[in-house]
């Protein structure tokens, strides 16, 4: 279990949000829904560069021990010891080494200055994720970002360690799986790269949830660089980004969500055309669509054609608002690897309430398979369709003989919901309890009772 717990962070006071496989923010325009699920996303993003850590090693008085490790595993000695201690600098120092990385990534996701994250009024903000085994509490004072973290020792994490000169092997405690890494060039910078791939990882399993899920099995080193995409961002507006950013090498500035999405978008359609993506579980919603997809090379790249349902064959940038919004998301929630973490900002855009409801399927599958997924909605019919996937958990019978798969139902204990409203002059979160029929529907049914009455005032004048 990973919580999110902010406080005097954009327009909230203090809020706690509890990250479970399917993760849910209902509520009205502008009350900082979208700001939470940014929020997590950056925090995806934020592990600390190799440059960074060494710096901070070094600082620490950490030289010596990094030139003892790499002199005896060139004269292929044991170096376990020498690699402990360098392991326990390293997680002495991540917190001065994930520091600027936190702040990139918060500078690059929100696109504006520090201090603007902080609540109006307050003096500086704090972000804290609490893990299974750790906690990552970051500071905002200003421009400045500090991290500190609480976590287990070396000692306790790690359970075995074997050295030789061609491979390094980690057994870590409760993960129950091993990383090997091979000393192809016994060098500095071979050692820093361990020491790199060490610490993303203890991050990663110390905090568990969403976080676990963006390591790949198995873990080669160096493969850090890549994790965005690992975690994705499906961001509003993707109709029209798709229209007009989707063209090979198109030479515009766009800000880091975007660009981000343009990068996926690419990369999905590699991977459909590679068959890493599930097609059978994303056909009923493109049925639905009147539509089918073919991977194409265009300017050495792989881009997607759509085939309608008239016969028509378009490149995604001109087919119909529907489809532009909605392909990439489905493309993410059905693919066989990354990204494990899903972040969709209205996936009910531009879709019809049918279109809604196969989309709600497709959400079901990718939680059942391992993937975590985090919405923003303004859709009474999606939140419909999500409690009725989890009611139909009730009864398996049931679901089989209306036509529902079994990894197209929820388990109750695989979602969280929150209301997020404003009280005041600030934003604050309404966990809803989620039960064996879903949870509360109050916020869009008193919209409809205010807009019954309203018709009933209309007709009756």
């Amino acid at each position: 279990m990973v919580r999110l717990v902010v406080k005097d962070f954009g327009p909230f006071g203090e809020a706690e949000v509890e990250l479970k496989p399917l993760t849910v923010f209902i509520g009205r325009n502008s009350v900082g829904k979208s700001m939470l699920a940014y929020l997590i996303w950056a925090l995806t993003l934020a592990i600390p560069r190799p440059t960074r850590l060494e710096k901070a090693i070094v600082d620490a008085g950490g030289n010596k021990a990094l030139e003892a490790v790499i002199e005896k595993a060139k004269r292929g000695d044991d170096f376990k010891e020498e690699l402990m201690e360098l392991m326990n600098i390293a997680i002495y120092v991540l917190p001065k080494a994930l520091a600027p990385s936190v702040e990139e990534a918060l500078k690059k996701v929100f696109t504006f200055d520090l201090d603007e994250l902080v609540r109006e009024g307050a003096n500086h903000a704090t972000i804290t994720l609490k893990g299974e085994r750790t906690s990552i509490e970051t500071t905002i004072n200003g421009k400045n970002v500090d991290v500190s973290i609480k976590g287990p020792s070396i000692d306790e994490f790690i359970s075995e360690i074997k050295t030789s000169q061609r491979e390094v092997t980690i057994s870590y405690d409760k993960s129950r799986f091993t990383i090997s890494v091979p000393l192809t060039r016994t060098s500095r910078f071979s050692i820093i790269e361990l020491l790199y791939t060490f610490v993303s990882v203890y991050i990663m399993l110390t905090l568990g949830g969403p976080f676990k899920h963006l390591i790949p099995l198995p873990l080669p080193v160096g493969l850090f660089p890549f994790l965005e995409l690992f975690s994705a961002l499906l961001p509003d507006s993707r109709a029209g980004i798709s229209r007009t950013l989707l063209r090979p090498y198109i030479p515009i500035a766009i800000t880091y969500p975007d660009k981000q999405y343009v990068e996926l978008y690419y990369a999905l359609a590699e991977w459909v055309a590679k068959e890493s993506i599930d097609l059978a579980a994303v056909k009923p919603l493109l049925l639905e669509m009147g539509c089918s997809v073919e991977p194409v090379i265009e300017e050495g790249v792989y881009t997607i054609h759509i085939k309608t349902w008239s016969g028509k064959r378009l490149r995604l940038p001109q087919a119909p608002s529907g489809i532009r919004e909605v392909l990439t998301v489905a493309i993410a929630l059905s693919s066989r690897g990354p990204p494990h973490v899903v972040i969709i900002e209205e996936p009910e855009a531009h879709l019809h309430p049918r279109a809604q409801g196969a989309l709600a399927r497709l959400i079901a599958k990718a939680v059942n398979r391992g993937k975590h997924v985090v919405l923003t909605t303004h859709s009474d019919y999606m939140l419909y369709r999500l409690n009725d996937l989890i009611a139909l958990s009730r009864s398996p019978e049931r679901a089989r003989a209306l036509g529902f798969a079994e990894d197209e139902v929820l388990r109750p204990e695989s979602v969280a919901a929150y209301l997020v409203k404003a009280e005041g002059d600030r934003a604050v979160v309404e966990k809803l309890d989620v039960g064996p029929e879903g949870f509360s529907e109050d916020e869009f049914a008193s919209v409809a009772v205010e807009l019954a009455e309203e018709r009933a005032r209309i007709l009756s004048s």
